[in-house]
């Protein structure tokens, strides 16, 4: 047997029983190894990348937090799609001594966010002992202006094998700013007038706020920040009605989770968290 493929072996027995352990899908705990495997390499790449989204509520939270498919990463450079990609592939050839090496698909534009920001999705495919470990979506956003003076680091550990492999401490949005975009994303108003339907981002205030991490002192600023560089508007003086939708959806998500939060409460925390940020702004104006 080659070292490769021992190291293959012991890793996906090591994954295989933490997930028994924790009683959660193998899949998870094996994306959570790779994404971890990919910051550690991203960290060192001179500040460039910024962790976002899900995995950031996964490693702030744990096994609290909804399970995320995506590593998301906003861009402080201004580059395009091949031009990121390059630089995706020069910090991925790196060996951090697990044995995982790293192909980048070709980048495909997404939609650009509100403030025309554009962004690319990738696929992200990590080969160990000659074989496919796991193919995983990278998303990246060019969001330098919005996220500027709200970027910290927070320490990501590997799920197995820390007596081996290196932890980093990766630049990452903070939680002010990542509760602000929740906040947008849940008032937000679509084309045509259709009401959000990311009823996924109230479950996440909620976690936060469970957490003990909401309310927090900068979310007022990340608040007017979000909405002046996304909309060019102040936020709204309250949140709008949620659709009926969300009481269903919500339900089922709060139960996938054993979150002992019913809509009501998820909902009127929401708006506390909210009513509470703007006064402190207006406050200290």
């Amino acid at each position: 047997m080659t070292v490769d493929r021992a190291l293959r072996d012991s890793i996906n027995h090591r994954l295989a029983n933490l997930a028994a352990e924790q009683q959660v899908a193998p899949d998870r705990i094996r994306r959570h190894f790779v994404f971890q495997r990919i910051l550690v390499r991203l960290s060192a790449d001179d500040d460039t990348w910024v962790l976002k989204g899900g995995f950031a509520l996964e490693v702030r939270l744990g096994l609290d937090a909804r399970a995320t498919k995506d590593l998301d990463l906003a861009m402080l450079e201004d580059l395009d799609g091949v031009e990121v990609q390059d630089r995706l592939l020069d910090a991925l050839d790196v060996d951090a001594d697990d044995g995982l090496t790293f192909q980048v698909s070709a980048p495909r534009a997404t939609a650009s966010d509100e403030a025309g920001n554009p962004g690319w999705t990738f696929t992200v495919t990590s080969v160990l002992g000659g074989k496919v470990f796991a193919s995983l979506r990278l998303d990246v956003v060019a969001r330098s202006d919005e996220i500027a003076g709200a970027v910290g680091t927070i320490e990501v550990r590997p799920p197995i094998l820390a007596e081996r492999l290196s932890s980093t401490a990766m630049p990452a949005v903070d939680v002010a700013q990542h509760a602000a975009e929740k906040f947008h994303a849940m008032a937000r108003t679509y084309a045509g007038g259709r009401p959000s339907s990311r009823v996924k981002d109230l479950v996440d205030v909620v976690l936060l706020a469970e957490a003990g991490l909401l309310p927090h002192p900068d979310l007022a600023g990340r608040l007017q920040t979000v909405w002046q560089v996304r909309d060019g508007v102040p936020p709204p003086a309250q949140l709008p009605d949620f659709p009926a939708a969300w009481i269903g959806d919500y339900a089922a998500m709060a139960a996938e989770l054993d979150l002992d939060i019913d809509y009501p409460t998820a909902r009127s925390t929401a708006e506390r968290l909210f009513a509470e940020a703007l006064a402190t702004e207006e406050n200290q104006q």
